[in-house]
């Protein structure tokens, strides 16, 4: 019977050793002070449940950590795979918290049926959760983290294996001062003007 108890454990474990990844892209890998930053939380890897199909994604629960010296949070814009109940029309629940200084709290909970979020999802092995968009304000080396991340699927199960791409780093220059811009306009017009009297 120990035997049997094993061998089946085994195969449950075989059927879940894919591990789904989690990742941050940015729409840029150098900023300005005062340009806007965009970052995409991206699912991607999505394990497979006990019967070999791609599990579908009903709630998230991650938390992004930044400086907020370099950047301050503007706003997020969740994707388009949870909101997705067709027939009765219940929106999810979409939140986030930024109250906490240097961290980004961002959670979505669905409430579509299995086969509504099977409609939107199964096609897919890769989609994004939420784009959030920063504004930059000052110079510096700057990172997001996702210091933490919860998955859920339509039976209320937590996904069993998540990789996490920890941290993301870029660079902010500061602006190039108005001087500087006018100096240069400067001796582009006038070496343009020399050369159209040669």
């Amino acid at each position: 019977m120990k035997k049997i108890i094993s061998i089946l454990a085994a195969l449950v474990l075989s059927f879940s050793t894919q591990a789904t990844l989690i990742s941050i892209e940015l729409d840029n890998t150098g900023y300005s002070v005062g340009d806007t930053l965009t970052a995409q939380v991206i699912i991607s890897d999505i394990e497979d449940d006990l019967s070999g199909f791609q599990k579908l994604l009903a709630d998230f629960t991650f938390t992004l950590g930044y400086s907020s010296s370099v950047t301050s949070f503007s706003s997020v814009l969740f994707g388009n795979k949870l909101d997705v109940d067709f027939f009765s029309l219940i929106p999810s629940d979409q939140y986030f918290d930024d109250s906490v200084m240097n961290e980004l709290t961002v959670s979505e909970f669905s409430y579509a049926d299995s086969f509504d979020l099977a409609t939107a999802q199964n096609s897919f092995n890769s989609f994004v959760l939420a784009t959030l968009s920063f504004n930059v304000i000052s110079a510096g080396n700057n990172y997001f983290s996702i210091n933490s991340m919860t998955l859920g699927d339509d039976f209320s199960d937590s996904f069993a294996s998540i990789n996490l791409e920890k941290s993301i780093e870029f660079t902010v220059t500061e602006v190039p001062e108005p001087a500087s811009i006018f100096l240069v306009l400067m001796g582009l017009s006038f070496l343009v003007a020399r050369k159209k009297s040669l």
